[in-house]
């Protein structure tokens, strides 16, 4: 399943904190928030999360970090928003947000 990478927000982090350590973490990639696009509830597992969708845009190269522990969520790798099998949070921007790419 495709996903953005994110995660949980860590006690006193905002989520526009959270996302940015978040992506870090996750790709190496470096990013500034740009704008909170959208908040919203979605089910998992019989209970809900809370997202916060941020548009970022990545600072100096994009190149993505292949050597991160948290690799055991799959393959990291560019895709086009045309990809089938997506979490609801890139179900929901691509729907709302992406329409156009």
């Amino acid at each position: 399943m495709w996903g953005f990478p994110g995660g949980h927000v860590d006690v006193g982090e905002s989520p526009r904190q959270a996302i940015i350590r978040e992506i870090k973490e996750e790709t190496g990639l470096k990013v500034k928030v740009e704008q909170m696009l959208d908040i919203f509830f979605y089910p998992v597992l019989g209970h809900y999360h809370l997202s916060h969708l941020f548009k970022c845009r990545i600072v100096g190269t994009a190149k993505l970090n292949q050597s991160e522990k948290w690799r055991h969520e799959g393959t990291l790798k560019w895709c086009k928003p045309s990809q089938k099998n997506l979490n609801p949070v890139v179900e929901h921007a691509l729907e709302k947000y992406l329409k156009d790419v």
